[in-house]
């Protein structure tokens, strides 16, 4: 088959950027019997697109990175030059990675569009700035829906919530996953660990619990902040680690980070921001324990991450976390931080479960691979174009 990706958010620094760097390697390596073409609508920059991959390139003007964020969006201009490079390119199926930057598809052909999760649905009021954002975001995904021939999501969690918001039949909803990308696999030398926790204030060798991903609203940090603050443990640190610009997503690191500087844990709680995912290794294997209160997460790719460092998972017990995290971890109601205290105080005081829950992890996380998503995409997109005689 010949394959056209909309690949304009290749990169983009959330969850669906990476999703698509990590597999289309994958991709490419495990299925070369398909010919793969990327539509992106400014040139990647090194690195992102990988050998043997065809780049078809659409003069837009803003890439989307720029356009559909939260307090914009992208014109109809944008769309429609986008939609004609896209429907010129000769295909047997037509996939967004991203229901984020779908424009108007293809018409009578093979289309797939992935749906990450249903956040926005769930809770627009910590996803979107403006009612008119909300009616903008809420049209593209009617006419998405409308156009796929399939839908391919990232967890069951997500797909029952596809099911239950959007009325769909299960049916039409296939499941991949997630994986870890090759630097978290690396062993980390302790060393490196200390020279990380000397760059962002760790003191040495002490006891630090790890946020990691958005700052996003529905990430549920302020819950987190005060779960901390509970604990009353003074040696014990917290780093949130993440953009706090929200890589045009709506973001209250300021707030968050103005809220600690006026508390007395201002000391004890670090922000290093947007953190490499060299350095994201140390902070894995250095950490009690990886913290993850989100109010929903369609998969939550950081708890694949945390686990590979053999680092328990402290999780919510909403969406897809309880799914990903099995038994490496700790579950609690994310909207109550006296939950979540308790579960940083039981790794604390409870060196074995810290041990046994680290074995798990470990075992875990082998469950987890690109090269398994990247079987899973191409089961849905050959699905697809079986169901589309017209494709091609």
């Amino acid at each position: 088959m010949r394959i056209a990706i909309e690949a304009s958010c290749l990169q983009n620094r959330r969850g669906f950027g990476r999703f698509l760097r990590e597999l289309l390697p994958a991709l490419l390596v495990r299925h070369p019997e398909h010919e793969w073409i990327a539509l992106v609508d400014h040139a990647p920059e090194p690195g992102c697109a990988p050998p043997g991959l065809e780049v078809v390139r659409a003069d837009v003007g803003r890439p989307v990175t720029e356009a559909a964020v939260a307090h914009g969006r992208r014109t109809l201009r944008e769309m429609r030059g986008l939609a004609r490079v896209f429907r010129g390119i000769p295909a047997d199926v037509y996939w967004y990675p991203a229901v984020y930057s779908f424009f108007p598809a293809p018409r009578r052909r093979a289309v797939v569009t992935t749906f990450h999760d249903t956040i926005a649905e769930q809770f627009p009021r910590l996803v979107f700035p403006n009612r008119r954002s909300q009616w903008a975001w809420g049209l593209k995904v009617r006419v998405a829906i409308h156009q796929s021939t399939r839908i391919l999501t990232v967890s069951e969690a997500a797909k029952r919530d596809l099911v239950a918001h959007f009325r769909l039949s299960a049916e039409r909803i296939d499941v991949t996953t997630e994986g870890p990308g090759a630097a978290f696999t690396r062993p980390v030398p302790p060393d490196e660990i200390e020279r990380l926790r000397s760059r962002i204030g760790l003191p040495p060798s002490a006891p630090y619990f790890l946020s990691v991903g958005g700052l996003s609203p529905h990430k549920n940090l302020r819950g987190l902040i005060d779960a901390f603050a509970g604990l009353d443990r003074p040696g014990v640190h917290l780093v949130i680690a993440g953009d706090p610009e929200g890589a045009g997503f709506l973001s209250h690191g300021a707030e968050l980070r103005s809220r600690t500087e006026q508390s007395s844990l201002r000391e004890r709680i670090h922000f290093p921001g947007y953190v490499s995912d060299f350095d994201l290794t140390a902070l894995y294997a250095g950490a009690e324990a990886l913290v993850f209160p989100s109010l929903a997460e369609g998969f939550g790719l950081p708890a694949v991450e945390a686990m590979v460092a053999g680092t328990p998972v402290l999780a919510s017990d909403r969406g897809s976390l309880p799914e990903v995290v099995g038994p490496a971890g700790l579950r609690f109601d994310p909207t109550a931080p006296s939950a979540i205290s308790t579960a940083m105080r039981r790794i604390l005081d409870e060196p074995d479960l810290r041990e046994q829950l680290a074995v798990c992890a470990r075992a875990q996380a082998r469950r987890f691979t690109w090269e398994r998503s990247a079987d899973l995409v191409v089961e849905s997109l050959e699905r697809a174009a079986s169901e589309c005689p017209l494709a091609g």
